[in-house]
């Protein structure tokens, strides 16, 4: 495994420009619109004069009245808190429109600009897109890091976890009805990272020796994500983009930007059996077993062992009301599997990993509104797949609890801080 962590020490960080693309189409009316201009409110306040904020929303069509990225010095601060106090509701949602929009704003940057700064854009939405066209189709996504909340149990969550994990390290997030307090808090942990980065545009080259295999899977002329193969290598990137190195056989691993504090894992998988020119050197006693594995490692693999239990649950629940059977084996599956491994031992990770089957089992009995159950069953599963794909934290709106994978220091300070502040 390659585990790869940003400087810890003390010191200036990079600053940051967001893009806020807001939902104020007509069913963002009532509790939904006062809290996501309380989340805006309070992300604009933690905001420092070197940062950079534009607020763009769409309804039916696309306001553009704010779009410069505007440093956030106090006047600045008070100003567009005004302006965010002050929106109004009505019309379609053209969710392709604001999107289009908030990436030409971080295309427009020149390079003086853009030098040393993190970027991303925060895309909230609680409704089906109806104008406009498909988000999804928009091109340059890859290019970006697109932060996706949808709230409310009629949000496109198909939609918004697929800008999320087309883009470069955005997570989609997911804040349902019974907990739209929840939304401050998911934005403030978001903030807590992008306020902290300390390595910009993070790439990793692998690349073997001249005795070994390729590492990749085939000959890959665009970009690929996950496990990739060939012979007897491969390399799991989770969710990030591989594509074909310089070096012969060499593949590239694109993170985006890396926080204090947060941590990257590649496997890399080199089967020893039948080697005979040496591909690594490996220091290991004479009884040491084939197939014995770091701590560290094993933890990891059976955290993505469990996020592919996950992919089966959603593929049955796909399928409609009658597959919840075989979906909830696919969790009883899961809960075995951490038993075997972590065999009554209370850590971190596995009170994490039993927590989201927790809620996986409660999401997995029928409601009266099917239609309501399949969204919040899969809003769910979407929002874990999309925290485990990049192993960072997002918000998955769990109902007996919240598990708090990759959940750093910062992010716990920024999280409290709001809590304390919420709507009844």
């Amino acid at each position: 495994m390659v585990k790869i962590s940003a400087p810890l020490a003390e010191g200036k960080t990079a600053d940051l420009d967001i893009v806020a693309v807001m939902d104020i189409s007509g069913s963002m009316a009532g509790i939904k619109l006062q809290l996501m201009k309380e989340a805006m409110r309070h992300v604009i306040e933690k905001l420092s004069p070197d940062d950079r904020l534009s607020v763009i929303t769409f309804s039916s069509s696309v306001d553009l009245r704010h779009k410069k990225l505007t440093p956030m010095r106090p006047s600045e601060k008070d100003f567009l808190k005004k302006e965010v106090n002050n929106l109004n509701v009505g019309g379609g949602t053209n969710i392709r429109g604001g999107l289009q929009a908030g990436i030409e704003i971080l295309k427009e940057r020149n390079k003086r600009e853009a030098d040393g700064r993190t970027a991303c854009i925060f895309l909230m939405s609680d409704g089906e897109q109806n104008q406009g066209g498909d988000a999804r189709t928009v091109i340059e996504i890859p290019d970006f890091t697109v932060h996706t909340f949808g709230f409310g149990a009629r949000h496109e969550e198909l939609v918004l976890s697929e800008i999320a994990y087309r883009s470069l390290s955005g997570v989609y997030s997911n804040v349902p009805d019974d907990k739209l307090n929840y939304l401050k808090e998911v934005m403030a942990a978001k903030l807590a990272i992008f306020r902290s980065v300390s390595v910009l545009d993070l790439k990793v080259t692998l690349t073997p020796t001249r005795a070994a295999p390729a590492i990749g899977a085939r000959k890959v002329t665009t970009p690929a994500i996950g496990r990739q193969e060939v012979g007897s290598i491969s390399v799991d990137a989770g969710d990030y983009v591989v594509t074909d190195g310089l070096a012969a056989g060499s593949r590239d691993i694109s993170f985006g930007d890396l926080a204090r504090h947060e941590i990257r894992r590649i496997i890399v998988d080199i089967p020893l059996h039948g080697i005979t020119t040496p591909i690594v050197k490996l220091l290991r006693n004479e009884t040491a077993d084939q197939y014995a594995m770091e701590k560290d490692v094993k933890r990891e693999m059976v955290r993505r062992g469990q996020a592919e239990y996950l992919r089966m649950v959603k593929s049955w629940t796909d399928k409609g009301d009658g597959y919840l059977n075989q979906a909830q084996r696919e969790v009883g599956r899961a809960r075995e599997a951490l038993d075997d491994h972590f065999e009554g031992t209370d850590n971190k990770l596995s009170d994490e990993l039993y927590e989201e089957l927790k809620n996986l089992s409660y999401l997995l009995v029928p409601k009266a509104n099917a239609d309501d159950y399949r969204k919040l069953c899969r809003a769910y599963l979407l929002a874990c797949l999309s925290s485990h794909g990049r192993q960072r934290y997002g918000g998955r709106g769990g109902k007996e609890g919240e598990a708090p994978f990759y959940l750093t220091d910062r992010i716990k300070k920024y999280i409290d801080e709001v809590k304390g502040n919420r709507i009844p």
